[in-house]
Order: structure tokens, then C-alpha cells, then sequence
């Protein structure tokens, strides 16, 4: 401890280090039983360091505790819960040291010679990472924690360098060189790369693409840096393009056009972005399961789905008319009425049973409300989190009456008046996300939905 100090100052700065590092480790994945060994090493060596090091004793605040245990896989939190049930049962408090142990124990199980997950041959699903900041890499071991203390003095580091001209200081969509390419030039310098024409990254097809970008400038989608002024001012081309990934001098920037459902004859970009994220949604006890758009809407005490949903997967709702009181006005309207409707995240890791469901033919917030990477990411406390993409609808607004969809495993805040984010078992929900440089909306989205009665009517089954 004393050779620590000498190196690298008081130990309240070795505090800060340890504590950072365990706030911000990345969140692990069910079968990552090497990711789980290493979280273990390090908290083992933090509740060694909490011996000698006072500041360290935040790690025991309940709060704390709770955002660790956020880092680990979603199965792993109830066996947790049921750890500190039977602590609290017995009068005691719950301690660091307890989680430490509860973390050692679960590695323990999983990296076992014999009946381990390796050892029976489970295997472990991996992914190709989806974006370079979207997850932060830490090391375990003696050289772990000086690499923290010379990160605190560093500039950020790219993850990649420019493929265009080779600078490790910043990404292709930085670059000032390329920038200034013609855009046939920017084209080929694509295809030669297999770049995806959507978001700059390799990997993948632009037809496939979930992670397009978002032109600033026109608010196409398509990476700000390909885009093309000589066809900005042709209002009139409303024909989707579409890359030919074989022929670059046939080559266009892929974009999905956008149209403000809410205001008629208003084509400016809205104002706001909602609380928008990509889903799956499925029935229950079937495989079968789509990706769409959710809405989450804190106005409102039900949800809903597009009957197109409701088909596409197979439902039988039951038709019956509802009334319902938005902002003070009551009215009544002609739906069916789902059950066993499912929602879950991307990855399917997590599955949330919805209550009743009602149809409608489309929501009340525009493909113009999701919000974007290109947007978050200029935010610092935002720039790490990456939101799915597809040329897709929202298909689904869940209401006030799912708190599991809504529950906060991880929050991200920054200054005053800036966007925040909360990660649900669902994914990144980025709230309050305004946009200054959009004309004014005369057509805003007040929703509050709420059931006030059910009518059974056997003329409309």
C-alpha cells in the first residue's frame, strides 16, 4: 500500500481509481463465465484495498452494491435478491463482502473443471462488437489498476484508426481529408474498404445495417459526412435509394425518408425526441418474434400495438370498443383486444409479459420522434451508449401499467438541460432529447391515454 501511495499519490486518489473502475465496469452477458472471473478478481481486490484505504468503504453503501449488481447477468440478480433476503432475515446488514463472495462463489460455479460451463461444453454466445465506444475494455490483474491511474491523464484513445488517412487520432467520419473528397471519390474509398454505407463500420451489408446514422444536415439517413449537397436542393426526389453493393459507380447513399404524422404539410424534423426504442415482440409459449419500434408512454395507464402487429404475428384479439379519456376528452373507439403478448430486448436476454393489449392502426408519435446515434453521441455522458437501428414502425406503446419495462438498472445523466438515459431490461431509453436547430412544432404529442370502460359487444366479433 505504502509503495502505491509513493507511486501515485494519496490514497484518496487510489480510491477514486478502484471506485471508478467498478462503477463503470461493462455489463456482462449470461455465459460469459471468463467475464464473471475477472468481475470477481477485481472485487476481490477491491474489498482487500477497503482494508487499508477508508474511502474505499462507499463501495458498502446499499446504492452501490445495488449498481454492481447491475453488472452482472440478468439471471444472476434474483439469486443475489434471495442472498440478501436471508441476511436480512438473520438481522444483519448487507455488506460488501457479501456480494464479493456471492460474485466469487457464482465464478466459481461456472469456470469449475468438471461440471462447469466450459467443462460440459455450453457454448457461449458472441458478438461481433456493434461500435467501438459502445463498451469500455477493462484488465484484470497486477497491471490493471496503474493502467486506470494513467488513464485518468490521457486523452480518450480510438479504438480504430481513420481508413482513410491512417490517423489514430480520430474516426473516418472526423476526418477533414475525406471530408473534402468528391463524393464519387468518398464512394469508392467505401467499397474498397467493405464499409457499411450506413454507419461506417465494417462487418456487415447497408441493407442490414442497424446502426444507421443520422445526416445532420438534412436528417436523412445517412452518415453526415457522405452527404451529397448537389441532390439536397432536389425537394422533389422522393425515390428511396438503394446501394448496389457490386457496382460502386451505380453506388447511392441508402435513405429512408420521414414524414411527420402529426402535422399535416409539415415536413421539418420534430423538435423533440420520444422515448423510442428497438424491441422484439412475440406471444406467448411461441418462437416466432418480430423487431419494431417501441414507444414508451409515461401519460398513459394502457398499451397498445398496430394491428399489423397483431397479424404478423398470429394473434386472435377479440374486438370489442373501449372508451377512453385522453387529456380530459373521452371517446370511444373500435379495437381487439391481445393477450399473451410478449416484449422483449434485442438480444431476447430478457422477456416481459405485457398485460392486455389494445390495437390501433398507428401510434401517435412519427419515425421523426426515434432518437439517433449521430444525436447521443454528442453528449460525453451519452457517447458510450449505441440504440439499434432498422428501417422500421413503431409497432408498440407501452404504458404506465408495465413497470418492469420501465424499472432503471443504470442511469446516465449530464449537466443541466441535457438529455438523460436510463438502461431498463429493454435497453437504452434516452429521455428528453430536444432538438434546437428544428423548426418549432405547432403539432405536439400529448397522449395520456386512459381506459375508462370496456364494452362487450357481439355485433362486432
Amino acid at each position: 500500500m505504502e509503495q502505491l501511495e509513493e507511486r501515485y499519490g494519496n490514497s484518496e486518489v487510489i480510491a477514486n481509481a478502484f471506485i471508478k473502475k467498478a462503477l463503470e465496469w461493462p455489463t456482462l452477458k449470461a455465459g460469459d463465465s471468463k467475464g464473471l472471473d475477472e468481475f470477481s478478481l477485481f472485487l476481490i481486490e477491491c474489498e482487500n484495498a477497503a482494508h487499508s484505504i477508508n474511502a474505499l468503504r462507499i463501495l458498502e453503501y446499499s446504492e452501490n452494491i445495488k449498481r454492481l449488481m447491475c453488472k452482472l447477468p440478468f439471471h444472476l440478480h434474483d439469486r443475489w435478491i434471495s442472498v440478501v433476503l436471508r441476511i436480512q432475515t438473520n438481522k444483519e446488514t448487507v455488506q460488501f463482502g457479501n456480494f464479493v463472495k456471492f460474485v466469487k462463489d457464482e465464478a466459481k460455479k461456472v469456470n469449475d473443471l468438471t461440471y462447469g460451463s466450459t467443462a460440459v461444453g455450453t457454448k457461449v454466445k458472441t458478438e461481433p462488437v456493434k461500435n467501438e465506444n459502445s463498451r469500455r475494455n477493462f484488465r484484470t490483474g497486477n497491471n490493471a489498476f496503474a493502467t486506470d491511474l494513467n488513464r485518468e491523464v490521457k486523452k480518450p484513445q480510438y479504438t480504430s484508426e481513420c481508413s482513410y488517412c491512417k490517423s489514430k487520432s480520430h474516426k473516418l467520419e472526423q476526418c477533414n481529408l475525406f471530408k473534402k473528397l468528391p463524393t464519387p471519390d468518398k464512394y469508392n474509398h467505401m467499397k474498397s474498404k467493405a464499409l457499411c454505407f450506413g454507419c461506417l463500420k465494417k462487418g456487415h451489408m447497408t441493407r442490414d445495417c442497424k446502426y444507421r446514422l443520422t445526416c445532420s444536415i438534412c436528417r436523412k439517413r445517412h452518415p453526415s459526412i457522405l452527404h451529397d449537397e448537389s441532390k439536397s436542393g432536389n425537394k422533389e426526389n422522393t425515390e428511396k435509394h438503394s446501394v448496389d453493393e457490386e457496382n460502386p459507380s451505380a453506388c447511392h447513399i441508402p435513405e429512408i425518408e420521414t414524414v411527420n404524422q402529426l402535422g399535416a404539410g409539415n415536413k421539418s424534423h420534430s423538435s423533440c425526441a420520444m422515448a423510442i426504442i428497438l424491441v422484439k415482440v412475440k406471444l406467448k409459449n411461441r418462437s416466432h418474434a418480430i423487431e419494431t419500434y417501441a414507444f414508451f408512454d409515461t401519460g398513459s395507464s394502457i398499451s397498445f400495438c398496430t394491428e399489423e402487429i397483431m397479424h404478423q404475428l398470429g394473434g386472435n384479439g377479440k374486438k370489442m370498443e373501449i372508451s377512453l379519456n385522453t387529456m380530459g376528452t373521452p371517446h370511444r373507439m373500435s379495437t381487439y383486444a391481445l393477450n399473451g403478448l410478449q416484449v422483449c430486448d434485442i438480444d431476447t436476454n430478457s422477456v416481459i409479459d405485457l398485460p392486455t393489449v389494445y390495437t390501433k392502426d398507428k401510434m401517435p408519435v412519427a419515425k421523426t420522434h426515434i432518437p439517433t446515434n449521430e444525436e447521443i453521441v454528442k453528449w460525453p455522458h451519452l457517447n458510450n451508449i449505441v440504440l439499434p437501428y432498422i428501417n422500421g414502425t413503431i409497432g408498440l406503446m407501452i404504458g404506465n401499467n408495465v413497470p418492469d419495462a420501465y424499472t432503471p438498472y443504470d442511469i446516465a445523466t449530464g449537466p443541466a438541460g441535457s438529455p438523460h438515459a436510463t438502461r431498463s431490461r429493454l435497453g437504452w431509453i434516452v429521455w428528453n432529447l430536444i432538438r434546437k436547430n428544428s423548426i418549432t412544432e405547432t403539432n405536439a404529442v400529448v397522449n395520456r391515454a386512459q381506459l375508462t370502460a370496456i364494452h362487450e359487444n357481439n355485433k362486432l366479433g
